[in-house]
């Protein structure tokens, strides 16, 4: 038998220096931490509060902003000052005015040295115990005084002691404004002249010591019966406020109806009233005088009356 080889003798390994063990890792203080995450909140808020565009401004793609919702105050209603006050009515000189109660009028006898004269009042706060009077109302009949502009080139051009011309409005009427820096005392604050069917008109604001104990107020009251002021068969100009016609109209509006608005019109006779062809009453905004009328509560009631084939109002 062959004799068993013996293995090559082993390379003996070097022993290795111990090797040092590394130090744990250093932990940082919460303290520290909590400073910072407090820092940082406190820079980004006040960014925010001084920049507030940024939050105003940010929007978010294809999603439109919710719209703040706009709430319009009902105006409080405004009271017609000259609701309770008396009118007077002229006959001979066809017009009308209103005045209040604590300012009596009288009705003054005119000169018969005055052929052109035709009435003389006076609005007297104190008659009774001789007060002056605060305003005055006369009237004259001139043939040579048709209009405003002869009122002007014969009563006006050519007096020095007329100043301060302006033209103005009385009843619906051209008017004439002034004043008069010479005279027979008490003179006028201002004074207004109106022409009309042959007649002239002349309204005065006195300037008389019962003008002068409240002249804020009687001027006031002055302004407000010129508002008044009205010839024959016409209305004054209204102090109410302009009534919306939707109003009535049906359907009816929501617009709150409030006491300062001008009443409701008088209905329109039914005899005006024409059925619609197609069985409906274009009743489309805006609405003209006319369709006012068409559309009126008092309308569609007429026409579901005497309409066989009525079937309403287009909106």
């Amino acid at each position: 038998m062959d004799p068993i080889p013996t293995p090559p003798p082993q390379a003996s390994i070097p022993s290795l220096p111990p090797q040092p063990i590394p130090p744990p890792p250093k932990k940082y203080s919460w303290t520290i931490i909590w400073v910072i995450i407090v820092l940082l909140a406190g820079i980004t808020i006040g960014l925010l509060i001084n920049n507030k565009s940024l939050i105003s401004g940010f929007t978010v793609p294809g999603l439109a902003p919710t719209p703040t919702p706009t709430v319009i105050p009902t105006p409080s209603p405004t009271p017609n000052p000259t609701a309770n006050w008396k009118t007077y009515e002229s006959k001979i000189a066809g017009y009308s005015l209103k005045y209040p109660p604590s300012i009596p009028l009288e009705s003054m006898l005119t000169s018969s040295d005055c052929s052109s004269c035709v009435e003389n009042l006076k609005l007297t706060p104190n008659p009774a115990v001789g007060g002056s009077s605060i305003a005055v109302v006369l009237v004259f009949k001139d043939p040579r005084i048709k209009t405003i502009d002869d009122y002007k080139n014969v009563l006006i051009k050519n007096d020095s002691n007329i100043i301060n011309v302006q033209d103005s409005k009385v009843g619906g009427e051209n008017a004439v404004s002034y004043k008069l820096m010479g005279g027979i005392p008490p003179l006028p604050i201002i004074e207004y002249a109106v022409v009309h069917d042959n007649f002239y008109y002349i309204i005065r604001f006195v300037n008389s010591d019962e003008t002068n104990k409240d002249l804020a107020g009687n001027t006031n009251i002055f302004n407000q019966i010129i508002s008044t002021f009205a010839f024959q068969g016409q209305t004054p100009t209204p102090t109410c406020r302009p009534r919306p016609a939707c109003l009535d109209a049906t359907p009816r509006c929501m617009i709150p109806e409030t006491l300062d608005m001008c009443p409701k019109a008088s209905p329109t006779p039914a005899t005006t009233y024409t059925c619609p062809p197609n069985g409906y009453v274009d009743c489309m905004p805006i609405l003209t005088p006319e369709k006012q009328v068409a559309c009126s509560a008092d309308a569609m009631t007429w026409y579901k009356a005497n309409c066989p084939n009525f079937k309403g109002g287009a909106l």
